[in-house]
């Protein structure tokens, strides 16, 4: 329908045979690859995440839903269970003691109140919070592939670990088949480059460990920035 803002109330309306298509519906079996592109008000990546949704559906996929908003976690955590991939450009950061990562979380409003965490014990969530680790076995076994593009979303533990210690490693541990996240904190700018390309990369038929190398390099100039749980052998074709 002709709405004109996200998330508006749909009203059952009198036919008009006008200009005007909110009295209408347009329907479509839409059966494909259902995508999430999903972006954080305060990151500045609304114009990346458009040219991935133009990328993506100039390449034939129409499933793809593109959301920029400050997220309620669980609103944010339902999204990425519906889909079968998704993409993630957040705020995020972590913290390392004693020479490990003990969490790492996405801030999922602009105060960065509300977190998407996943820790390996010593943390206190805040009411609004989700903790990846106590999620059900299993939580997003139907996701194929999921892009965490935000700083320290998939920062380096020892493997002694016995929980996952960070946001990429917790959902692979979920269920998604392949995680890509990034290391380190970046510039939005560099963070951006890395999702647009790795897309690119996909899109051209690359494997999503080969996509992730040669988008980090474009962006990063550097092949050591980001990590990957799961089989990086994935395509798109």
């Amino acid at each position: 329908m002709d709405l004109n803002n996200a998330h508006t109330r749909l009203y059952q309306r009198a036919y008009n045979n006008n200009t005007s298509y909110n009295d209408e519906w347009v329907l479509e079996r839409v059966d494909d690859t259902r995508i999430s592109l999903l972006g954080v008000n305060g990151t500045n990546s609304k114009t990346a995440l458009n040219n991935v949704m133009g990328s993506l559906k100039g390449d034939g996929y129409r499933n793809v839903n593109r959301v920029y908003s400050s997220f309620d976690p669980s609103d944010m955590i339902g999204m990425m269970q519906e889909s079968d991939i998704f993409a993630v450009r957040a705020n995020g950061n972590g913290l390392i003691e004693g020479g490990y990562t003990s969490y790492s979380y996405l801030y999922t409003d602009t105060q960065g109140n509300k977190k998407i965490i996943s820790h390996s014990g010593g943390y206190t969530p805040g009411s609004n919070d989700i903790i990846i680790n106590n999620m059900p076995s299993g939580s997003f076994s139907n996701v194929n592939l999921a892009v965490i593009v935000s700083d320290r979303s998939a920062l380096v533990a020892y493997a002694s670990e016995p929980l996952p210690h960070n946001v990429a490693k917790a959902l692979h541990d979920k269920g998604v088949g392949c995680v890509v996240g990034l290391k380190g904190a970046y510039t939005s700018n560099q963070e951006d480059a890395f999702l647009q390309n790795f897309f690119m990369y996909l899109l051209n038929g690359q494997t999503a460990d080969n996509a992730a190398y040669n988008a980090s390099l474009i962006a990063f100039q550097n092949d050591n920035c980001y990590n990957l749980y799961g089989d990086g052998t994935y395509t798109l074709n």
